[in-house]
């Protein structure tokens, strides 16, 4: 029996099948990570619309459940045309897209994933007036991430003392934050603790937030992508390659 659905998505990822086709990964609001053949999606009417990080209402049909399916779709919101302008913009869109794609597998329910990114791409688009604006929420992004995957970091308190004071560094082993009179024997094997993590209402300095990005880095490989033999995306290492000028000039 044939399947149909409509839902919200975001474009993750479109390779070029042919000179018009296109094969889109998503991720939707109801139906998880979702990939589709979208035909004549690289046509000049509608190239526009099959642009990745664009929000679409996607209509999909398949066979059943397990086919492949072919999609049509109408924009809701043009981030693509939003983001592009501005490389540090684009480069942490393309970095979130990527590290969601290799999160999450098809068919994953991702609702609360779908939200974070839609929020995300408009934060990016209308609310990051720099650099170190766009590489600080995307930090955030990969935070709440990790915490969905079930690999989340634990700030509660001092991982030895019980102490909610005075925090100021994580574990590489163990993901949890320390104070810093414990940490003070070993910080140099610590990464230190992203104060924004716990108070958004703090400001953190450009060193911050890079130190932010590498400590995620590990994080996601260690834990994340501990299948994919630790390797991040190339979007992921761009966006961290340009954050070091950008941020550590």
């Amino acid at each position: 029996m044939s399947v149909r659905w409509s839902d919200s998505a975001c474009l993750l990822r479109v390779t070029l099948l042919n000179e018009d086709d296109a094969m889109v990964d998503m991720i939707s609001h109801h139906h998880g990570r979702v990939r589709a053949v979208a035909r004549r999606a690289m046509t000049p009417a509608l190239r526009a619309i099959y642009q990745q990080t664009n929000l679409l209402t996607v209509h999909v049909q398949a066979r059943d459940e397990q086919a492949l399916g072919h999609m049509d779709a109408e924009i809701i919101t043009p981030y693509c045309a939003l983001l592009a302008g501005e490389r540090w913009r684009w480069y942490a869109a393309q970095a979130a897209s990527a590290v969601l794609l290799k999160a999450l597998g098809e068919g994953d329910a991702a609702s609360e994933m779908y939200t974070l990114l839609v929020h995300y791409y408009d934060a990016l688009a209308h609310r990051t007036q720099n650099a170190q604006q766009a590489v600080m929420l995307h930090t955030l992004m990969e935070f709440h991430l990790l915490g969905f995957m079930g690999y989340g970091l634990d700030l509660s308190c001092c991982a030895v003392t019980g102490s909610v004071d005075d925090l100021a560094y994580i574990s590489p082993k163990t993901g949890r934050v320390v104070t810093r009179e414990v940490a003070e024997p070993y910080r140099e094997k610590l990464f230190p603790l992203p104060l924004y993590y716990r108070d958004a209402s703090y400001s953190p300095t450009a060193r911050e937030v890079y130190d932010a990005l590498i400590m995620n880095s590990y994080f996601l490989r260690t834990r994340l992508f501990e299948a994919h033999h630790g390797m991040l995306p190339e979007a992921r290492i761009r966006l961290e390659e340009s954050a070091h000028g950008w941020l550590m000039p």
